[in-house]
Order: C-alpha cells, then structure tokens, then sequence
C-alpha cells in the first residue's frame, strides 16, 4: 500500500485496521510514503530494514506492555522522531518516556490539519 513520495517516509504501526487505513489515506493525501504495521513484530522487522524519517504509534492505553514497546523502540532508534497517538493524557506517562526530545503525543481525535502539519514539522527538522 505504500508508494515513494518525495521521500517523507513513515512507518504507521496501529492496529484497529480502520484507523490505520483511514490515517494512510490522509497521510498519502499529506505526500507521505506511509508503510503500514498491524503489529510491533511487524514494525520492528520494517525498521531493521527501511530507514523511516518518523514513526506514528497509536495506541489506547499506557498498558505495562504498551509502554514496553515505546521503550523498546528509544532504546533501538534513539534518533528517530516518534509520534504517540493515544486517547490518554501525558500525566499518564513515565518520566522517561514523555521527556524525551524524539517522542511526541497527540491525543485522539487527532484532526487531520494538525497532524499533517506536525508531521511536515518532523521531517523538515530532518532535512536541518
């Protein structure tokens, strides 16, 4: 599902099918190269071997499990801006993960303007 635009690419690892497709059609319009992961496993397998400029990670809930992954993903790509979308509010978060330079939360809803102007952000900051 994924085509090479002017090399914004992003990996979009969410697993409600829905949304995932839905944030694609909206990044695509943004001019994103989008990959798509249902799962972390998949993600991972994505990053060893593409080089994303940004990951958007959604997911509904601080679970000890969730909150493993983001830590998984700081620790392996420490450079690599990361875009939380959850439906938790940052308090919710540990120290370590909400004060990090590359991580970035947006809450759901996202609106669609915000998000694609927050993600030209990140990968202008890129370029510079």
């Amino acid at each position: 599902m994924s085509k090479k635009i002017n090399n914004k690419r992003i990996l979009l690892l969410e697993q409600d099918v829905e949304f995932r497709n839905s944030l694609t059609r909206v990044l695509m319009r943004g001019a994103f190269d989008v990959f798509q992961a249902g799962t972390f496993d998949e993600a991972l397998d994505y990053l060893k071997n593409m080089h994303p400029m940004l990951m958007l990670f959604g997911f509904e809930k601080p679970t000890s499990e969730n909150l493993y992954k983001v830590r998984t993903l700081i620790e392996r790509f420490d450079k690599m801006p990361i875009v939380l979308i959850t439906t938790f509010e940052q308090t919710e978060l540990s120290e370590d993960i909400k004060n990090r330079e590359h991580i970035h939360i947006l809450n759901k809803p996202v609106k669609k303007d915000h998000l694609i102007r927050t993600l030209e952000k990140l990968t202008l900051q890129q370029f510079t």
